[in-house]
């Protein structure tokens, strides 16, 4: 969603639609309230197609009339796309990460797969080496580094991993 559309404004066929797949991963409920932990997978697509639409909207032109917005464009041989675990324990944590992340000249683009506890799943489409994205994230405060499974992963260089 983007900056200016809320939850408010969405019907819940639109909200199904944006969601590809959801998990229950522990739940607890009592008499007063339903206490669980979900992990939703987005679709990207989807989330593209809103956000399009969301740019469109808020695009006036002379006229009063509305145009889409056009996007900046990478061109297909220099895009890469790396699927990274982004390490945020709050929504405020993965809020500040994500601006960070977009502030990052190399990122063309970001598409959020997953959202579980403490781990976002992000497809991260960028210009460049691996090593050039790294040393960009490092501006940021961000460190993007190989986990030792083989599995690369973001997370706020002002942190300590444990």
């Amino acid at each position: 969603m983007g900056v200016t559309d809320s939850p408010d404004n969405l019907s819940d066929d639109d909200l199904a639609a944006l969601v590809q797949s959801f998990e229950v991963q522990s739940e607890h409920l009592s008499a007063v309230r339903y206490v669980g932990v979900l992990t939703i997978r987005f679709n990207p697509a989807a989330l593209r197609r809103r956000q399009l639409a969301l740019d469109a909207a808020a695009a006036p032109v002379p006229g009063g009339e509305s145009a889409p917005s056009i996007p900046y464009a990478v061109p297909v041989a220099a895009a890469q796309h790396l699927t990274v675990a982004v390490r945020a324990n709050t929504l405020a944590a993965w809020t500040q990460t994500k601006k960070r992340l977009a502030a990052i000249p190399l990122v063309a683009k970001l598409d959020t797969l997953d959202v579980a506890r403490g781990i976002i799943h992000v497809d991260l489409t960028y210009r460049g080496t691996v090593e050039e994205l790294r040393q960009a994230a490092l501006t940021q405060g961000l460190m993007l580094r190989q986990d030792m499974s083989g599995a690369m992963e973001i997370y706020d260089g002002a942190s300590v991993l444990r």
